[in-house]
């Protein structure tokens, strides 16, 4: 939106302060033409600035000015983003600009917002389009309190009887936070999660458009238990909007739940929680109520939480669902939305979905993760979902079901374009494969951003990666052991990116990691492998090497098994990568301590493949 500038120079009339007396000599430059250089804010209890403690204006406050025809259409006499300063401070106050506005001899349009920016990431002044990012909210709440007025169908003669008055209202939402326990002695922070955060605000009319961009937002603290931040106006919060505390050493989460009576957030009100957290375990998070003026009554909210995970890998702005041994599981994701996180408890005797684990369509993203040392034992058919834009796994030890891929994709059930799946710290064992599209060649697929394996060991299965796209997978400080087919076979990703680093392969039946394309590209570095087939000896194929270096290989059997070495029919070539094999003459005894039990511990003093198979790994 660009608005045209039109000017037309009065000959008479004076714009001032609301009910005052009218200074000719300070409304009239030096060529007679008469300046709005004065104008005050309305009293409307609505209207106060928010400076958190007294929520008055405060001298040096600054506002910016436009001046419209009556259609909005046209910037009149170059009134465009004006500054005008507070004059003293208080509930309602004067503000001044010197040289002002010229006013125009017919009837305008006014509007009025704070706080004044110029800078242009806050405001397109062109366009009268403000940008709203409420993210980083360190410089003072007050700076983010966005307020706006407008004055319509100004008359020459109206403004010289009566004045040029404001009455700014807030724009989006005031929200506190105080922790009530008297044994807590400790408040750190609190962060809102769950939200969004920027958004543009339309100067003519007063709208907010283009909210987006979830992001944790960190409340100011007042004093040692009592917080406040400035929130976007919110259409959703059930399951959605989380508290998370950290007080004396414990981390607790506060998620609206679904019975909350505030399923909102509306512009102008504000809303307090008071929040009472356990210091034990099994600690609570009790909910809060309403507000005061001068903003709206945003209304009364009770309810629970529970202590949560302090794990740095669950992510601030996740919903944290506590897994226990008598967490019903057929039922844990109902309700949820948005980003969720499944934190698994130590049980001794781990945990079995009997059946398929359905997401609901509206989790975007989705974490399942062990809260322990170890790795928590998790019997795990399938995983079902619609539109996963992220998936991922942390600390568990999960069996499958041998005929079943664990993350199942169709034409109809599918994760998200470019979506991303991670694994960390897991093991995977018995299962046909870990990501799979069933029909093979048939149907269209949403092909991922990446794939990203790390600290993993996948065990007697068909594949880890089948028929399904993604740009890139990178496999990391992982082993992977007796498949019968290709460990990873990517299809419909054009230039696939596969690395390989510092992983262990064995018992592989099949070439390691094939494109379905001809164009895929290899990184293969520091890797340690005991793959044998009879013919084609590939680690991969249709794959350029980018990248070959520091490798090992077990020798050829006696029994004849050729060593898989090459890619695409071809030997590596040492002059352009003459670092590509460390060794290759050492037979798989001489290499491991018993590989055909799985235990891939090395014999050498070598830093290659796996790390927790070093010879000094504990």
């Amino acid at each position: 939106m660009k608005l045209k500038h039109l000017f037309f120079f009065a000959v008479a009339g004076t714009l001032a302060v609301a009910c005052s007396e009218v200074n000719e000599n300070s409304l009239t430059d030096g060529d007679g033409q008469r300046m709005l250089r004065t104008i005050s804010s309305g009293n409307d209890r609505f209207s106060t600035r928010l400076n958190s403690e007294t929520s008055e204006w405060e001298s040096g406050d600054a506002i910016g000015i436009y001046m419209f025809d009556t259609e909005d259409k046209n910037v009149l006499n170059d009134a465009l983003n004006v500054k005008y300063t507070t004059i003293g401070e208080g509930l309602t106050v004067n503000f001044s600009s010197d040289p002002g506005i010229a006013i125009y001899d017919m009837p305008t349009n006014f509007v009025a917002y704070y706080p004044h920016a110029t800078s242009a990431d806050v405001i397109d002044a062109t366009a009268a389009l403000y940008k709203v990012d409420i993210s980083d909210q360190s410089n003072g709440i007050s700076a983010h309190d966005l307020m706006w007025a407008k004055a319509a169908n100004q008359s020459t003669e109206s403004l010289l009887a009566g004045g040029l008055a404001f009455t700014f209202h807030h724009q989006l939402v005031l929200l506190r936070v105080n922790i009530t326990n008297e044994n807590v002695s400790n408040v750190t922070s609190v962060t809102v999660g769950g939200i969004n955060t920027t958004a543009t605000f339309n100067l003519i009319d007063g709208t907010l458009n283009n909210i987006g961009t979830q992001k944790s937002v960190a409340l100011q603290k007042k004093d040692n238990k009592s917080f406040i931040g400035i929130m976007l106006p919110t259409e959703e919060l059930k399951n959605k909007l989380s508290l998370t505390i950290l007080a004396d050493g414990g981390k607790y989460r506060y998620t609206v739940p679904e019975t909350s009576k505030i399923d909102k957030f509306v512009a102008g009100n504000e809303y307090t929680f008071d929040i009472t957290v356990g210091k034990e375990t099994s600690g609570e998070v009790g909910g809060g109520s309403g507000s005061n003026t001068p903003w709206g009554d945003g209304g009364n909210e009770e309810g629970n939480g529970d202590k949560v995970s302090e794990k740095e890998a669950i992510p601030a702005d996740y919903a944290q669902k506590a897994i226990n041994a008598e967490t019903n599981l057929s039922t844990i994701l109902s309700g949820a939305s948005g980003k969720a996180a499944l934190v698994f408890a130590a049980n001794a005797d781990g945990y079995t979905f009997s059946d398929v684990m359905v997401v609901p369509e509206a989790v975007t993203e989705l974490l399942l993760i062990g809260d322990t040392e170890e790795q928590v034992k998790v019997n795990l058919k399938q995983i079902q979902y619609t539109g996963l834009q992220k998936i991922a796994l942390n600390n568990l030890d999960i069996t499958g079901d041998n005929s079943t891929a664990l993350l199942t994709n169709s034409e109809t059930a599918q994760l998200a374009t470019d979506a991303v799946v991670d694994f960390k710290k897991c093991n995977f064992t018995n299962m046909k494969t870990v990501c799979d599209w069933s029909t093979g060649d048939n149907g269209a697929q949403n092909v991922l951003s990446a794939v990203l394996i790390d600290d993993c060991q996948f065990v007697n299965m068909q594949s880890v990666f089948n028929y399904y796209g993604s740009k890139a997978i990178t496999i990391t400080n992982s082993t992977i052991y007796k498949m019968t087919e290709r460990a990873i076979y990517v299809k419909d990703a054009n230039s696939v990116v596969i690395t390989v680093e510092n992983c262990t392969l064995a018992d592989l039946a099949k070439t390691p990691f094939e494109s379905r394309y001809g164009n895929g590209n290899l990184y293969y570095k520091n890797n340690i492998s005991a793959c044998f087939v009879t013919s084609n000896p590939n680690i991969g194929y249709k794959m350029d090497v980018r990248e070959f270096s520091g490798n090992y290989a077990a020798a050829a059997t006696e029994a004849g098994q050729l060593a898989v070495l090459n890619v695409h029919g071809k030997a590596i070539d040492t002059n352009t990568f003459p670092n590509a094999w460390t060794d290759t003459s050492k037979t798989v005894a001489e290499l491991f301590e018993n590989a055909a039990n799985g235990n891939f511990k090395l014999k050498m003093d070598a830093q290659v493949g796996d790390p927790r198979w070093y010879k000094n790994a504990q």
